[in-house]
């Protein structure tokens, strides 16, 4: 059977690099991504748990989706930091919740619906944070242009006040090569702003090469002729080196597509033809990577209140 199912993404910009995977994971599967929660057989909420305001704003999330079982939604997944920070706990005082998959079990998320869907089971499964893949196909949920390049998971830092070592585990790097072929894929899709993101960024390559890598991939990311902007986020000061020679100056010239104006904004991914819609302003009301366009009021945190879905675009 064809199932139609939403998802509803907050928090970070790797949180949403786990919820393309998802939704390709379900596309792949025979699911149908649905715009429109009054449609769905299945509502995924992708859910933030690392400040208060983001939990606050995860439980308000799985609750409205939840009011959707008065009509045809029949199960409601919980996937993400919150359900993995609290695992027990959640299961037992969220029951509305069909389907709760920790960090390491996001895998598993088609299964886990169908199962849920078809056998009325209830799923509940934590896995080791290490079994969170590092690489994967993907359904691009922003503008076309640009794109998330996550290298890596997890954070060894433990500082006192973050909770990310407890809820995405020990820092892991993705292989280089398989970094590099992600970025192709992506700029043969039409990507030409990479934002490279990890927890801490600039700790890249040294669990696996013994040093710190990031200039080296910022090398080779910039040899890739169709990508012109590389950003980088989630940097830690006392990592950063004195090279200075990781640019392409032609780069400079690009200049990327404006942001179209009138956006449409809501908590669903949607389903749009065609015709490419982009997706909704950040948790700020700002649009992503404009924010001279001044904020427009916001809806909680995170990078976006939700993501919005453009179609055909699997990486």
């Amino acid at each position: 059977m064809n199932y139609q199912v939403g998802m509803i993404s907050l928090g970070c910009s790797k949180n949403q690099v786990d919820a393309e995977r998802m939704l390709s994971l379900l596309s792949e599967n025979g699911f149908t991504i649905c715009s429109d929660p009054a449609r769905c057989d299945a509502i995924i909420v992708n859910t933030c748990g690392f400040i208060e305001d983001a939990k606050r704003e995860s439980i308000e999330s799985i609750f409205e989706a939840a009011q959707q079982k008065k009509g045809r939604l029949k199960v409601l997944a919980v996937t993400g930091c919150l359900a993995e920070r609290y695992q027990n706990e959640f299961a037992d005082e969220v029951p509305e919740a069909d389907v709760i998959l920790g960090m390491g079990s996001i895998g598993e998320i088609a299964a886990s619906l169908r199962c849920a869907l078809e056998k009325g089971e209830r799923v509940i499964s934590f896995r080791e944070k290490s079994d969170l893949p590092l690489e994967g196909e993907r359904i691009l949920a922003n503008e076309p242009y640009f794109a998330y390049l996550k290298v890596a998971e997890g954070c060894d830092n433990r500082c006192a006040f973050c909770a990310i070592p407890d809820i995405r585990g020990h820092f892991r790097s993705m292989p280089m090569e398989k970094v590099l072929e992600e970025a192709r894929r992506l700029a043969d899709r039409g990507v030409v702003e990479l934002n490279v993101v990890a927890q801490d960024t600039t700790r890249y390559g040294q669990d696996l090469y013994g040093k710190l890598m990031l200039p080296e991939l910022l090398r080779e990311l910039c040899k890739i002729e169709k990508i012109r902007w590389v950003r980088l986020l989630y940097c830690y000061p006392d990592r950063t080196t004195e090279d200075r020679q990781i640019y392409r100056p032609a780069a400079s010239a690009y200049q990327r597509p404006p942001a179209p104006e009138n956006e449409p904004q809501g908590r669903f991914v949607a389903d749009p033809p065609a015709a490419q819609k982009t997706s909704g302003k950040d948790s700020r009301g700002l649009h992503p990577h404009h924010p001279d366009r001044g904020p427009a009021g916001g809806n909680g945190g995170g990078v976006r209140g939700a993501l919005r879905f453009c179609p055909g675009r699997s990486v």
